[in-house]
């Protein structure tokens, strides 16, 4: 966020710290994220993060245009660059 969005960096930062999210099990996200893998051919880092959202119904919202590009059709996920600072309170 700081290299590529450095305007939203500091609100963005504060969005997340202000969260108080339950820790998840693994075995909550991990098949859902494999399968993310398979489908776009995405790496694990990135498709856990976008699994999370998927299971707890939320927003993965990415800088990478390609991760973003790769999987908008599995839903769930948001381009940097297109997220709207109130979009989400």
């Amino acid at each position: 966020m700081g290299f590529k969005q450095p305007e939203l960096a500091e609100h963005l930062i504060k969005i997340l710290t202000d969260y108080r999210f339950d820790e998840l099990a693994p075995t909550s996200f991990y098949a859902k994220a494999l399968e993310l893998m398979k489908k776009f051919k995405v790496t694990f880092y990135d498709a856990a993060y976008h699994a999370i959202a998927l299971n707890q119904n939320g927003m993965f919202v990415t800088a990478d245009t390609d991760y973003f590009r790769k999987t908008s059709k599995a839903r769930h996920v948001l381009a940097l660059r297109d997220y709207n600072p109130g979009q989400f309170m």
